[in-house]
């Protein structure tokens, strides 16, 4: 039985579901990281997020491939990949919202696509086609539409800045999850780097002291024990997977202009939670998404130096 590989249209596809997926998914944490600020701190809840997202997905990926998954690994590239990429990353992200708030630091990652074309072509051999620049263009503009909808000004102090260095490191470590790590498979390559993680911020989040009661009041079952799966699990863990996936087929730089469509996801979970609904931030996830589109249509794609 011959088994037919899927076509470039299909791939595609599949990328963009993938995306788009996580980008739903990872909004939704936005919200609640913003509930667990108000009792715990940033550095202790970077931790605990990446530890429950380890806690999910390590378990998950052994089950599923046994014990041989663990032969043959790059453990220095994943524990850097891991622990800068993905740790110091989730740190400057939860220190930016504690000091805006969830809707400013999704704005501010409509920096993405550029930072992740950049990257595709300084590493990857990623051309800056005509197309290509049309739609990071229409992502960029759909992104600061969504933003004026939502907020009116930008003020640009450490969070947004502490943002941008968050968007800088995951794009890094997203890029170098897939094409350094790529004898892993897509489940591996979430579960491993994660788990280093939130080894790296566990040293200075218990050399800080305090991480026994964050934990505690985090983890309260009577509190806020849902809102911090939500927020470990599901917002970060769950859509790591699909991210990672959408990022092999579509590349950083496309996969990234999906970022630009998450102040839409955030507004559309708070208009759910009884919050209004804004058509302008509507309007800018339209106009990213015809950006995706336009960049897709003829673009070279970027190939990985190993």
């Amino acid at each position: 039985m011959t088994v037919t590989a899927p076509g470039p249209a299909k791939v595609t596809l599949s990328g963009n579901l993938f995306t788009a997926g996580a980008m739903v998914i990872w909004a939704a944490g936005f919200p609640a990281g913003d509930v667990l600020l108000r009792q715990v701190d940033p550095l202790h809840l970077a931790t605990i997020r990446m530890t429950l997202a380890a806690a999910l997905l390590v378990p998950l990926w052994l089950a599923v491939e046994g014990k041989d998954a663990l032969r043959g690994i790059a453990w220095r590239r994943v524990a850097l990949v891991g622990g800068i990429g993905f740790g110091i990353s989730a740190w400057f992200l939860t220190f930016a919202q504690d000091r805006t708030d969830g809707v400013t630091v999704a704005i501010v990652a409509a920096t993405t696509p550029v930072v992740g074309i950049a990257l595709e072509c300084a590493l990857d051999g990623r051309r800056l086609t005509a197309r290509l620049f049309a739609g990071l263009l229409l992502a960029l503009a759909g992104g600061i539409l969504a933003y004026a909808a939502g907020l009116g000004s930008l003020h640009f102090g450490f969070g947004a800045l502490a943002m941008l260095v968050s968007v800088v490191l995951y794009c890094w470590g997203s890029r170098a999850t897939v094409t350094d790590l790529a004898r892993l498979s897509p489940l591996g390559r979430a579960a491993l780097p994660f788990a280093f993680a939130a080894l790296t911020l566990a040293i200075p989040s218990l050399a800080a002291g305090g991480f026994a009661r964050a934990l505690a009041v985090t983890l309260d079952p009577a509190g806020t024990l849902g809102v911090a799966l939500l927020y470990g699990m599901g917002s970060i863990g769950l859509s790591q997977m699909l991210w990672l996936l959408g990022v092999e087929r579509l590349g950083i730089g496309v996969a990234s202009m999906h970022f630009n469509a998450a102040p839409f996801y955030v507004m559309v979970i708070a208009w759910s939670l009884g919050g209004g609904f804004n058509w302008a931030q509507t309007l800018g996830a339209l106009v990213v998404l015809a950006g995706v589109l336009i960049a897709q249509r003829g673009a070279a794609a970027p190939g990985p130096r190993r």
